[in-house]
């Protein structure tokens, strides 16, 4: 095998380090990327050992532990912190109040209901539930029950 230059070798290096710290920062848990990565950085090392010798091999092992700790530390540490996370969670209720709609209230479907769809109440456009019948735009519809802010309507001609 031919001698490979050390700044091959070494691009070699980073570009197993890019690629384990692709995985802990930007797709985390594919694994895949981080194994790709690994083994680069492995074929970079005993390329060192083989084309340049005991020194060049040993200063690229060094290089590489150093390198890994420092990105597994860093994964870790940012993983744990939750900054590349969303913390926040949406704990309102829907704004639909069982007062506004009752049983009985007239509408219109404005989309197929499949069982769920859209329909007009007056001027509000909500979304609503058949009893599990199939019902076609446009149908007149009457509020059959209101349970957990959910509108399930049946049609006017059953």
């Amino acid at each position: 095998m031919d001698e490979l230059s050390i700044s091959i070798l070494g691009a070699l290096l980073l570009l197993g380090l890019l690629l384990i710290l692709i995985e802990f920062f930007l797709i985390p848990g594919t694994t895949v990327v981080g194994i790709i990565g690994s083994l680069i950085m492995i074929a970079a090392v005993v390329l060192a050992f083989y084309s340049q010798g005991t020194r060049i091999g040993l200063l690229f092992l060094v290089v590489a532990f150093i390198a890994s700790g420092i990105s597994v530390y860093s994964g870790f540490k940012v993983y744990t912190s939750n900054k590349l996370s969303v913390n926040s969670a949406i704990d309102s209720k829907s704004y639909l109040q069982e007062e506004t709609i009752k049983p009985g209230t007239e509408g219109v479907t404005v989309t197929d209901l499949r069982p769920n769809g859209k329909a007009r109440f007056d001027k509000e456009k909500l979304q609503v539930y058949s009893l599990g019948e199939y019902i076609k735009a446009g149908t007149a519809v009457e509020v059959d029950s209101v349970y957990d802010h959910k509108i399930f309507v049946k049609s006017k001609t059953s």
